[in-house]
């Protein structure tokens, strides 16, 4: 699975999506995030956005024996030719 890093130099690309309170709550929960709460594998933040705020899922964890993805494109990463034997434990870094 991805995760993004905090205080990082590498641009990452990523989606927006316009969700309401309901749907943001389930995406929480289905990460694992629960606002207040020691995070255990994601913190969420929320970022500036060319269409407004948006929640940002940051990864805690150590980086010990994760793959990291320099170009900052997991999609491109995850379905390149050469990243097939590099599925899992991939994580980008995020400025800020």
């Amino acid at each position: 699975f991805p995760g993004l890093k905090q205080n990082g130099n590498t641009s990452v690309k990523f989606e927006v999506y316009a969700v309401n309170d309901n749907e943001a709550s389930r995406v929480d929960s289905l990460e694992g995030y629960t606002e207040g709460v020691e995070p255990h594998f994601y913190d969420k933040v929320m970022i500036d956005t060319p269409w407004g705020k948006a929640g940002l899922y940051i990864y805690v964890r150590s980086l010990e024996g994760v793959r990291i993805v320099d170009s900052g494109d997991y999609y491109l990463h995850r379905f390149s030719k050469r990243s097939k034997e590099h599925e899992n434990n991939n994580v980008a870094h995020v400025n800020g």
